[in-house]
């Protein structure tokens, strides 16, 4: 299934990608052992780095 076009600057990750921010994002980070009690932006961009998902990821773009 395919999206429909839309207008602006095309996607900058694929949908699984998207994906798996999203399934972080909704995982508590001490299911983690993370001394956190929620997700913050760095922190998702960091474990996602960790975890080899992306190579960089900027703060602002989660």
């Amino acid at each position: 299934m395919s999206e429909a076009p839309h207008s602006g600057r095309p996607r900058m990750f694929e949908a699984i990608v998207r994906a798996q921010v999203t399934a972080i994002a909704c995982s508590k980070p001490t299911d983690l052992d993370l001394l956190s009690v929620r997700w913050i932006c760095s922190d998702i961009a960091v474990r996602l780095v960790t975890l080899g998902i992306v190579v960089f990821l900027a703060t602002l773009t989660v």
